[in-house]
């Protein structure tokens, strides 16, 4: 945690008021979430983003949810985010960093909070002729207004990957599109499951296992913490169509139980929900059959 002064009420208060000047006179553009979700879908970008997270990552340099600190994972999502977008892949930041219209009042408080205390320091890293897309297009339900567009974005993602082969890389507990149809539309789906906690020790090992299997899809589907980040971009400078895709099941889930907050299913990691961490042994022969490489700490 940052301590002294940041955590002072006048200090806060200061900050606040120059968030809102800030947010009058914005000098980095973000394109908002159905603009960059068409944007993959024509053509085919790959896909980094930076939440609240990564940014936490590079601001504190301290652990963030289950990776602990590491200086070389730090400087490359700092390298990133300086990368100019372009056909081969996007950078991705909170729309949320240019505009609260979108979202819930519980959000809208949260990030910005977020933005009057470490603006700043994350305008920074980034470049002001560079053109910005959205990371919260993995955050399209729970902290949004409008359901009817929360249905849209799914739409237009199984748009993304209708008929294609996809390669997912995930957390050994994430199970993206277990017991829903999120990928139904898609031609078929083979899995890499990864480290659930500290997946970057082995970075190195899930990037050329990747490089290796990724020529028999079509695309590659990411949901690996901040690691996510760094490995899409490597892939996409490889050549290969990849997206970090984040929490884009859970939210998912959470549209057809119809709830308002984060739930626990019992059957895959929900980071925010509680008791989402205690998560259940899968026997499913078709999810089994699914798993090609199992990389392990």
């Amino acid at each position: 945690m940052l301590k002294g002064k940041r955590h002072t009420y006048y200090y806060k208060l200061k900050m606040a008021i120059k968030e809102l000047w800030n947010r009058r006179n914005l000098k980095i553009v973000v394109h908002n979430t159905e603009e960059t979700l068409m944007k993959i879908l024509e053509e085919h970008v790959s896909v980094c983003r930076y939440g609240d997270g990564e940014f936490s990552f590079i601001i504190k340099s301290e652990e963030v949810g289950h990776q602990k600190e590491d200086q070389n994972l730090r400087e490359r999502l700092i390298d990133i985010l300086s990368y100019k977008s372009d056909g081969k892949c996007i950078v991705c930041i909170p729309y949320s960093s240019y505009s609260l219209k979108p979202f819930k009042i519980q959000s809208k408080k949260f990030w910005f909070a977020f933005y009057a205390l470490y603006r700043q320091e994350i305008e920074r890293y980034l470049d002001t002729n560079n053109i910005y897309f959205d990371s919260q297009i993995s955050r399209i339900y729970l902290n949004r207004k409008n359901k009817k567009r929360s249905v849209y974005y799914f739409d237009l993602w199984k748009k993304i990957w209708k008929e294609k082969r996809l390669l997912i890389v995930e957390g050994e507990k994430t199970r993206l599109g277990f017991a829903n149809d999120l990928f139904s539309g898609a031609a078929g789906l083979k899995r890499i499951l990864c480290p659930a906690i500290n997946a970057y020790e082995k970075y190195y090992e899930i990037l050329l296992t990747v490089k290796e299997a990724a020529g028999d899809f079509d695309m590659v589907l990411i949901a690996l913490g901040i690691t996510a980040t760094v490995l899409a971009f490597d892939l996409s400078q490889a050549g290969i169509w990849a997206i970090d895709v984040g929490n884009i099941d859970n939210e998912y889930e959470w549209l057809h139980m119809g709830v308002n907050k984060p739930i626990a299913t019992g059957y895959k990691y929900a980071y925010e929900a509680q008791g989402g961490r205690i998560v259940e042994d899968v026997v499913d022969k078709e999810y089994l059959s699914q798993i090609i490489c199992k990389i392990s700490i």
